[in-house]
């Protein structure tokens, strides 16, 4: 309750957490945490042609 009644008067201290496929923010103080953004991690690599001009 004591956590709670903080975090109301002075706002919530949030910090940038992760679990397997998602980010969220949550609290250090109370725990509240956001919905958060789910996070596909892709292993496939991008090319980017590059062009040499050797002239």
């Amino acid at each position: 309750m004591w956590n709670w009644i903080c975090c109301y008067v002075t706002g919530h201290d949030y910090s940038v957490c992760c679990e397997q496929g998602s980010m969220f923010l949550r609290c250090l103080v109370c725990g509240r945490r956001s919905q958060g953004w789910v996070v596909h991690h892709s292993h496939h690599g991008h090319a980017v042609a590059a062009h040499v001009d050797r002239s």
